[in-house]
């Protein structure tokens, strides 16, 4: 069972944001399931590889990693690996802004989530429909997605998908132009982040919340961001704040002793 150890503390990794050390444990894990001859074991690394350079933006990589996953769970007869590896490419087409493309294969993969009554992969259909639908400026659809993701997700506990469907709905009520209801959203997303330790999301929160609000809240809300962003070394995420916010590296420095002085 040696080869368990380190595909779990890839998982960890990956959903603490360290890409580069979930990707070499995975790899690890990788090599010790194809010595043992584990399908399925072999499949879950390639799938999480797929989503390591899913969340990096390498997203024909990643169609490659999931094309590999997909060939053994083919082999195994999972259908619920088919099923994942279809919201996978949804995924993939939606973030290429292809909605069509999007849309037929997130349909095909809920219908065989109902087949196999995953509840919790009906649920990331039911969110990744949200998202269509909220690219297309379609906010009461995406709403009605993203409830349903939310109701489904509360019923099997997957707090992280809980946290991001409040988000979203977050960013349906400022699309809207409801700021406080926004903010309300996501500061419920942004607590449940915090206890799951889920740092890239709770940067892209805090980066929405320096967005309302008055302007401590604001200042406090983009120093959060850059110090999380910072912690998992995604500066690029870090360079897109500071200019856009018209904030130079010294303005920040200037601004975070400011609020730790307690000025706002």
């Amino acid at each position: 069972m040696r080869y368990l150890v380190p595909k779990a503390l890839g998982d960890i990794a990956l959903h603490e944001s360290d890409c580069d050390q979930a990707r070499y444990l995975v790899e690890q894990a990788l090599e010790l399931f194809k010595q043992t001859g584990a399908l399925l074991g072999q499949a879950s690394s390639w799938d999480t590889l797929g989503d390591i350079a899913f969340c990096q933006s390498d997203y024909e990589q990643a169609k490659s990693f999931f094309e590999q996953a997909h060939k053994l769970y083919k082999q195994t007869g999972s259908l619920l690996g088919e099923a994942n590896y279809l919201n996978q490419l949804g995924n993939i087409a939606l973030n290429q802004s292809d909605y069509a493309q999007a849309f037929s294969f997130v349909k095909q993969a809920m219908e065989l989530y109902e087949k196999i009554g995953d509840q919790q992969g009906k649920a990331n259909s039911f969110s990744y429909l949200g998202d269509i639908a909220f690219r297309k400026s379609d906010y009461t659809e995406a709403r009605s997605r993203f409830d349903q993701a939310l109701g489904l997700y509360e019923k099997t506990g997957y707090q992280k998908g809980k946290a991001n469907c409040l988000r979203r709905l977050g960013d349906i009520c400022l699309a809207e132009g409801k700021r406080s209801q926004a903010k309300e959203k996501w500061e419920a997303a942004l607590k449940l982040y915090r206890n799951l330790n889920a740092l890239n999301p709770l940067g892209y929160t805090y980066k929405r919340l320096a967005g309302v609000g008055s302007l401590g809240h604001r200042v406090k809300s983009i120093i959060a961001a850059i110090q999380v962003w910072e912690e998992i070394g995604r500066q690029d995420l870090v360079q897109e704040i500071l200019p856009k916010g018209r904030l130079s590296r010294w303005a920040y420095q200037f601004l975070k002793k400011a609020s730790q002085s307690g000025h706002f």
